[in-house]
């Protein structure tokens, strides 16, 4: 930090009041990435001290923070004499035409709504360094004079007309910003319910995926255990096969052991007779 604020101070150092650290580190990555210097306050009241210590030649605030918020601060920094020339860059998330007036109560120099386009940021923060005063009265003319987009222009319309026309842009926009909030919320309902119909698929596929494998391995035991049982069947065959030569073996022994027997009577009986 040390070493790029002594490289960029010549550029002007810009006093970030946030009260999210992500969204702190987001604009310092940003601005310093630009060769801006930058500070970090955490709340309103932090902000205020380091304006009145640091003298800042810009700062950008959040508005809604603990202890103090963005427009109390901005407040008190404009009715300050050494600080009410610094400008002041008001983040907002631009949801109600009434931040319009209480901004310009506060005595914002500039709106950027969040979340913001770095582009546009980086361009306010350019004007309003290089032309802090931004807008000029010309009282000879009776018109504002300032510089855009390259261009000077004079607007002659009185405050109440200018105030209206800008009131009413802001206001359109704040509708199309809610418009597009409210989108933004459908989107992401969808999403969720999308995704819980993903997973509600997802976990009923799984299970289906569970109970046909369960299945296949039912199968394969019932076949592990059908040839099982049919090696059993063909090896009792194979028992009762050997059985029933065995038996017509012996039968045939037995044949001709009847035989045997019975040729051994006769030739008893014929040697009787002749004795």
């Amino acid at each position: 930090m040390a070493g790029e604020k002594k490289m960029t101070r010549d550029k002007g150092n810009i006093l970030v009041v946030e009260d999210s650290p992500i969204q702190a580190e987001v604009l310092r990555r940003l601005l310093v990435g630009k060769g801006y210097s930058v500070d970090i306050a955490k709340d309103g009241a932090e902000g205020l001290e380091m304006a009145g210590r640091l003298k800042p030649a810009l700062v950008i605030t959040d508005i809604n923070m603990p202890v103090m918020d963005g427009l109390e601060m901005s407040r008190r920094i404009k009715d300050s004499k050494e600080l009410k020339v610094t400008p002041i860059i008001i983040l907002t998330q631009f949801t109600a035409p009434d931040e319009l007036i209480q901004g310009l109560e506060a005595g914002a120099d500039n709106y950027v709504t969040k979340p913001f386009n770095s582009d546009f940021l980086l361009s306010r923060v350019r004007s309003l360094l290089e032309n802090p005063e931004g807008l000029r009265n010309n009282a000879n003319k009776k018109c504002i004079e300032f510089d855009y987009m390259g261009k000077h222009h004079e607007i002659k319309a009185g405050r109440l007309q200018t105030f209206s026309f800008i009131f009413s842009t802001y206001e359109h926009a704040a509708m199309q910003n809610t418009e597009l909030t409210i989108a933004q919320a459908q989107l992401f309902d969808l999403n969720t319910r999308l995704e819980e119909k993903v997973k509600e698929r997802t976990a009923a596929l799984k299970a289906e995926i569970d109970q046909r494998k369960a299945s296949e391995e039912s199968l394969r035991k019932s076949e592990e255990q059908l040839r099982t049982s049919l090696d059993e069947v063909k090896r009792f065959n194979r028992l009762m096969v050997k059985r029933e030569f065995r038996i017509e073996e012996l039968r045939k022994e037995n044949e001709k052991l009847k035989e045997r027997i019975g040729e051994l009577e006769k030739s008893a009986t014929g040697d009787n007779g002749k004795n």
